[in-house]
């Protein structure tokens, strides 16, 4: 199956300085190629990561128009975003995918929640490369989780995290893929609910994980390794990490403020210390997604909130937290920008939601 549909020709050419500031004399930055695809339902986007071989998959979760009940889909696409197949699946009555990584033998591990037998019960899906469901096991001693993402780790298994079941603790596990958990964990936090977003593996070994206002650094064998409150930095909500190539991790969410929420981007060492951190201003946004970039930076994708509907905003910071351009994505084609990874060549791949469809852009940093 080819792609649904070419919003635009290649190279798009943008004629404006795209960089936050005054003083400006950087190239615009363009968008190489951008496609929509239309889900068997209504489709929410989730994240986008690159094949181990070539190629992207995506992940979305789909509602029935008609029953309301909620499934899982895949799209493997090309590197020029031409759909090789597309999967969908569901675990119980009610499916809802959190987060997906590249599997050792070039199929993909889906995490997320199901109501069967419970609610909010934590899974894990293998998928093979070529989009075939493998395994599904669910944790019902674990139903209440209300976010559930996973980070690769050794000989193939996966470390995954969510809430407990006390007011302030987390569950982090390490498990294989059919079920399998090798070891298993509770950690206490000081925040009150302990809103869980992401986690990401160090490049040392170990793992971080991020919360609202807070992160955790768990070592390989699941131990707690340190905790750090983020919270003198405003009344903050922290939602995505990435590990960033000389060490340390990347943290974009967002800072509400009198006027509404801003994006911010910080950056915290390997022991959960800060660096920086860098709030955007202009426009009033939320950030969604951080990718690290290959010059020490990274980039921050999320949406604005200056209309009615959410359109797409990408910030580019340097590694010092300087913002050097920023770009907004504007009008009844664009919506809210939720994940991002970058290519071989430097490029950057997004994932975006728009008119209860999938988009995804391919920008040329």
């Amino acid at each position: 199956m080819r792609h649904v549909a070419a919003k635009s020709s290649l190279l798009v050419l943008v004629g404006l300085c795209l960089v936050a500031g005054p003083g400006c004399d950087r190239p615009a930055r363009y968008v190489v190629w951008e496609r929509t695809y239309a889900g068997p339902d209504l489709v929410s986007p989730v994240a986008i990561v690159r094949s181990p071989d070539s190629g992207y998959v995506v992940l979305a979760n789909i509602t029935d128009k008609w029953t309301r009940a909620e499934g899982v889909w895949l799209l493997r696409l090309d590197d020029e975003g031409d759909t090789l197949w597309t999967r969908s699946f569901i675990i119980g009555a009610q499916t809802e995918a959190d987060d997906i990584i590249p599997a050792l033998d070039g199929g993909f591990v889906v995490s997320g929640r199901t109501d069967a037998p419970d609610d909010g019960t934590p899974f894990l899906a293998t998928i093979r490369a070529y989009g075939d469901l493998v395994t599904k096991y669910t944790w019902p001693e674990l139903d209440g989780t209300e976010h559930c993402c996973i980070a690769e780790a050794e000989e193939g298994t996966v470390v995954m995290d969510g809430e407990g079941h006390g007011w302030n603790t987390a569950f982090v596990q390490r498990a294989w893929p059919a079920g399998y958990v090798v070891w298993a964990t509770t950690c206490s936090l000081t925040s009150q609910h302990p809103w869980l977003r992401d986690i990401v593996r160090a490049g040392s070994g170990g793992y971080f994980i991020c919360g609202d206002d807070f992160g955790l650094g768990i070592s390989e064998t699941g131990e707690k390794l340190w905790s750090r409150d983020y919270s003198g930095l405003g009344s903050i909500e922290f939602r995505a990490a990435d590990a960033a190539s000389n060490g340390g991790f990347f943290l974009a969410g967002c800072v509400y403020t009198a006027t509404g929420s801003r994006i911010i981007c910080a950056r915290i060492d390997s022991t959960g210390d800060l660096k920086w951190s860098q709030r955007v201003d202009d426009p009033p946004a939320d950030g969604c997604s951080v990718c690290a970039g290959g010059d020490g930076g990274c980039y921050v994708v999320g949406r604005t909130n200056e209309t009615d509907s959410d359109d797409g905003i990408v910030v580019k910071f340097d590694s010092t937290g300087g913002i050097e351009w920023q770009r907004e994505f504007n009008g009844p084609g664009y919506g809210s920008m939720v994940s991002a990874t970058q290519a071989p060549d430097g490029g950057l791949f997004i994932l975006a939601g728009a008119n209860e469809e999938l988009q995804v852009l391919r920008v040329q940093p």
